[in-house]
């Protein structure tokens, strides 16, 4: 789950689903804060390097940009490792 996710859910500021547009990509999807378990997402492991990029957006961006986000990093770190 994505940190801004997290802590919007913790302080209890968004409701339990809402329609919401990607600030990466411009696609509608639906924020789930309130159902986190029913949410894109769940499941989705984040390093830090993610974290800090995701940091520049004030709000969540959809599944498929947060799995790109991170298959992208991964590839990187793959890359340096090698």
């Amino acid at each position: 789950m994505c940190l801004l996710c997290v802590l919007l859910f913790t302080y209890n500021l968004l409701p339990m689903h809402e329609l919401s547009t990607c600030p990466r990509c411009g696609n509608l999807f639906e924020c789930k804060p309130g159902n986190v378990t029913q949410c894109g997402c769940y499941g989705i492991v984040v390093s830090p390097e993610v974290r800090k990029e995701l940091e520049k957006y004030e709000s969540c961006v959809c599944a498929n940009c947060l799995k790109t986000l991170t298959e992208n990093k991964s590839a990187d770190t793959a890359q340096r490792d090698n």
